[in-house]
């Protein structure tokens, strides 16, 4: 479970327990769901609850096709918004109603990271680094030859001050500018 505090209130992120039955009716204790694919076949479902002083006062289900472990680097609260990765979807609700703003398809299969970058966000997803603005608009997207996840805990995304150091699968490194152009790889030594 991660937890936020946002003003006095609580906000809770969870993985959701099945919310059909076998004759695919929806169980009646959920508000509201959001789903980038049909719901009755979602791999992965996150339960997000606001609760004040102990009481519930909102709740919604957020549904992707993949599976995706729960765990802190998934989601980000900026100001109002709660940002959360499921699959390769990026959900924004807005907080305290938890109403959609956006969904986003970021990555064919999955993210592994949201984090602010400027006035926009980074999602380090499985095939693709992809910078994304407070709209859900992707502003560019890079891949590189392999998936961008590093076994030994090595960060794959690596933001300095004037440049963006990738590393994939591999140990390939790819060097970027802030608009998502290659400067260098170490693969084809490609200097800009």
């Amino acid at each position: 479970m991660i937890k936020y505090k946002y003003k006095n209130l609580d906000i809770e992120l969870s993985h959701s327990p099945e919310i059909y039955d076998s004759s695919a009716e929806r169980v009646t204790y959920l508000e509201t769901l959001y789903s980038e694919s049909d719901p009755r076949y979602g791999g992965s479902r996150y339960e997000v609850k606001v609760s004040q002083n102990g009481k519930e006062l909102r709740s919604c289900i957020l549904i992707s096709s993949y599976g995706t472990d729960l765990h802190p680097f998934l989601s980000l609260l900026d100001d109002h918004l709660l940002l959360v990765c499921n699959g390769g979807t990026v959900f924004c609700l807005n907080l305290p109603d938890l109403q959609l703003n956006w969904q986003a398809n970021v990555d064919y299969i999955y993210c592994f990271k949201i984090f602010k970058f400027k006035d926009d966000y980074l999602v380090n997803g499985e095939l693709a680094i992809s910078r994304i603005n407070k709209a859900g608009e992707i502003k560019w997207s890079f891949s590189g030859a392999d998936i961008f996840f590093v076994m030994d805990g090595t960060d794959a995304v690596v933001v300095n001050h004037d440049h963006i150091l990738l590393t994939d699968f591999e140990k390939n490194t790819y060097k970027i500018d802030f608009d998502g152009n290659l400067i260098w790889d170490s693969i084809n030594r490609a200097c800009k």
